[in-house]
């Protein structure tokens, strides 16, 4: 019951924290926790220093962000709500947390990674100001997108319907930067044809009429060509499973001339030559 000795204790190992590297500092703030969480947290939370404005040319300054935020993720409880970290420091806090999702222990990973999805699935009430920045959205866009490279197929369509839902168009925009269209068709890139495939049922998804298929359905007429020479009969399926579907998704009829050729030649290919 002595809340003086227990502050006092705490202070002490904070300035012992300090002559040490990182790995003591989180051994002696987990001490100070076993004394008192909430002034252990109140202690980290004035280590963030969220009252200065971030600047992004203050290396030391990030590095310290990052290496204290951790750690008030990890003490935090819903009576000491985090979430004033992004009213007060939205790039910084967001930054910080996402470094944490690729690089935290596991521990930390998973409480980041949580705190992270929870607030951007609710945008409306953690960013209230978000429907008209445009900066802002495309921000959070990108680092849903950065986290979506650290886990599999599940992960990436989980994160992208959250983006969707900050703003479909920008998602859509990323997705279809994604896509690589611009690059001639590789048919020997098998990592290639993976990522075109796993992106290609999300343009899909999101696109709308005034998002028309003319690009997709010209570059599958640059795919049909050489289809032959995709080696595995898994990722031959792949494509042919990303034309049809792109076939059904508002394709005009002077659309569908872009590969009606390469479609037809293809379809021939399947029949025996002896075939009249």
């Amino acid at each position: 019951g002595n809340d003086e000795l227990k502050s006092f204790l705490i202070e002490q190992l904070d300035y012992i924290s300090r002559d040490g590297d990182y790995k003591d500092f989180v051994e002696l703030m987990a001490i100070a926790s076993c004394i008192d969480r909430k002034k252990t947290l109140k202690l980290l939370n004035k280590l963030l220093e969220l009252e200065k404005p971030f600047d992004p040319t203050n290396e030391e300054g990030i590095e310290k962000f990052s290496m204290v935020l951790p750690l008030v993720l990890k003490y935090h409880n819903k009576s000491n709500n985090t979430s004033n970290l992004l009213k007060q420091e939205t790039r910084a806090t967001i930054h910080g947390i996402v470094d944490q999702v690729i690089n935290g222990k596991d521990e930390v990973k998973a409480a980041a990674r949580k705190f992270i999805l929870e607030r951007l699935t609710d945008c409306d009430k953690y960013f209230p100001n978000l429907s008209g920045n445009d900066e802002l959205k495309s921000f959070l866009i990108e680092q849903l997108d950065y986290i979506s490279r650290d886990g599999d197929y599940k992960d990436f369509v989980e994160l992208m319907a959250i983006a969707s839902c900050i703003d479909r168009k920008k998602t859509l925009k990323l997705l279809n930067k994604l896509l690589e269209l611009e690059k001639p068709f590789d048919p020997t890139n098998e990592e290639g044809i993976e990522k075109f495939s796993m992106v290609l049922p999300l343009v899909l998804k999101y696109h709308n009429k005034s998002n028309n298929t003319s690009s997709l359905l010209k570059y599958f007429g640059s795919v049909l060509p050489v289809f032959s020479q995709v080696e595995k009969t898994d990722h031959q399926i792949l494509l042919l499973q990303g034309l049809a579907e792109t076939l059904q998704s508002s394709v005009t009829e002077e659309d569908a001339v872009l590969c009606i050729d390469g479609i037809y030649a293809l379809f021939l290919s399947f029949f025996p030559d002896n075939v009249p």
